[in-house]
């Protein structure tokens, strides 16, 4: 039983794309290898994390220094946020209405990623986000505020429908 255990998850790691970094340990949703999140932001995304999971819809955050720190081909930033997005959410549950806010300190640039589940109808509010709390942020250099700021907005934006019980029951 040992033996498979281990040949899985060997094989797992094999299939994990070269330069995509670990997703956090089970419970947390932020990797921040660029360390711009102090320890209570971390704490406070991870809580918002644990609460959107528990309703199927989490919440994940990574921020890097580079994208040519992890990947040396030349792919662009919204190529690599993709398939960032896609190798964590196949170790983790709830892809399908999964989000990801991904930052680059160095490359300047944020992406955020959401799973089919979310449909089209909410990219003008992922928009607005990223124009009101990442950018502005990194105009400013607080990347850390804007972070947390877009981490509640998007608690906000990515909430399934509200659906009454006779709809629900139809």
């Amino acid at each position: 039983m040992q033996i498979w255990i281990a040949a899985a998850l060997m094989a797992l790691q094999a299939a994990e794309p070269a330069g995509v970094p670990a997703p956090p340990p089970a419970r947390h949703y932020v990797v921040d290898e660029a360390g711009l999140l102090e320890g209570a932001s971390v704490r406070l995304i991870d809580s918002i994390g644990v609460w959107r999971d528990r309703a199927g819809m989490p919440l994940y955050v990574l921020t890097m220094k580079s994208v040519a720190a992890h990947d040396s081909s030349d792919v662009t930033f919204e190529a690599y946020s993709r398939r960032v997005f896609d190798a964590w959410r196949k170790v983790r549950p709830h892809a399908d209405r999964a989000a990801m806010l991904i930052v680059s300190e160095e490359d300047k640039q944020a992406r955020i990623e959401t799973g089919e589940g979310w449909g089209r109808e909410h990219d003008p509010a992922i928009q607005l986000i990223m124009e009101d709390a990442i950018e502005p942020a990194m105009a400013r250099g607080s990347l850390a505020q804007g972070i947390v700021a877009a981490s509640y907005e998007l608690t906000w934006a990515l909430k399934p429908p509200v659906v009454a019980n006779w709809e629900r029951d139809a």
